[in-house]
């Protein structure tokens, strides 16, 4: 157990967010980065080691714990654009305004997620 740097320092690898040397990390058989989402009660769980695949994960707070997803940018969107996410997948050639009277949300609302489901569905 060990403690990181502030989020205001600027570290953008899990691993240089560890306080101290490099030779903690260094000699570490696993390590676990847990950084905390801003305004919410959610983290992000860096994993890496020489016996465990090195992953991401993101745990979402509930009252009772968390609950692990595998996919970040997924569980990163909200319900109304994990909603419409789930429409463009089950009908790929959907258009904007099918969307729009499916979900009774205005145009615009839907229109400006627009890059966060790109992202999930075309990650690189």
């Amino acid at each position: 157990m060990h403690h990181c740097k502030k989020s205001s320092d600027v570290a953008t690898a899990p691993l240089e967010k560890v306080i101290g040397s490099i030779g903690i990390t260094g000699t570490a058989e696993t390590i676990l980065v847990m950084e905390q989402q801003t305004g919410t009660k959610d983290c992000k769980l860096y994993v890496t080691g020489k016996d465990v695949e090195q992953c991401e994960k993101y745990l979402t707070w509930n009252s009772h714990g968390f609950n692990i997803d595998d996919d970040v940018r997924l569980a990163q969107l909200g319900p109304f654009q994990q909603l419409v996410l789930i429409l463009i997948k089950e009908t790929p050639r959907c258009m904007q305004k099918s969307i729009v009277d499916i979900t009774g949300k205005d145009q615009s609302q839907v229109s400006k997620d627009k890059k966060s489901y790109v992202r999930v569905i075309n990650p690189s």
